[in-house]
């Protein structure tokens, strides 16, 4: 794969497994990756994204996920390949499950009922006037 670049069509993608292939049942006896079912979810990492789906109307609606998100996709209709060496899927975007992010910190700095999140005191509105006291003492 560090000769060419793979790009999926439209609104496919391209992951990679990160969970292990093989189960161990409670009983202790290890269960094969081909004994397994095929309709678990699997977690997998976003390698690749095409350009997005085109709608009906000629617009082309962009993937929602991006290369390097955690997915999660149940392995019903997944297309295996194995590019140098490593085990790939290809799917549809609207075949995974769901995407998994590290939440971004909130734009806005101010908690509940407009106070400072993390702070004793609060500015007040009017500039001439002390910061509010929100511990209430």
């Amino acid at each position: 794969m560090k000769d060419f670049e793979l790009i999926p069509l439209g609104d496919r993608v391209v992951v990679q497994a990160v969970d292990a292939k093989e189960e161990i049942s409670e009983g202790g006896i290890v269960i094969p990756e081909a004994a397994q079912e095929k309709t678990a979810t699997t977690r997998a990492v976003v390698i690749a994204v095409g350009t997005g789906q085109r709608l009906d109307c000629g617009d082309l609606l962009e993937p929602v996920v991006k290369v390097g998100d955690l997915v999660y996709l149940q392995q019903y209709g997944v297309c295996h390949i194995e590019i140098g060496g490593e085990k790939l899927m290809v799917l549809k975007e609207e075949d995974l499950t769901a995407v998994a992010r590290l939440k971004e910190p909130d734009v806005c700095q101010t908690g509940p009922c407009g106070i400072y999140a993390g702070e004793d005191t609060a500015p007040s509105p009017h500039p001439d006037e002390p910061p509010f006291n929100t511990t209430g003492g």
